[in-house]
């Protein structure tokens, strides 16, 4: 039950470390980019759904569930756009 523990949050960490990545990295990207696109669709995703919750005291991990789909393509995009670069 520990494990199954540590690799979650192991996992969380990861995602939002590469998230955070992706995000400091915007700058580079061209705004014909899918991924410009898709960067502020998330952050604006994420920040508007943490206001709403927080200004109606409901900030629980629960209501945040639905921002993970849009992070995990976001990192895994933004990855497969680093490989390619480097082809």
């Amino acid at each position: 039950h520990a494990i199954s523990k540590a690799l979650n949050a192991f996992y969380r960490l990861i995602l939002m470390l590469l998230l955070i990545f992706s995000f400091l990295n915007l700058y580079k990207l061209k705004k014909e980019n899918p991924l410009f696109a898709l960067n502020l669709l998330t952050a604006s995703y994420m920040v508007s759904r943490t206001l709403f919750f927080s200004l109606n005291s409901n900030f629980e991990t629960r209501y945040m569930v639905t921002t993970i789909p849009f992070i995990e393509t976001l990192v895994v995009l933004y990855l497969l756009s680093l490989l390619n670069k480097k082809k």
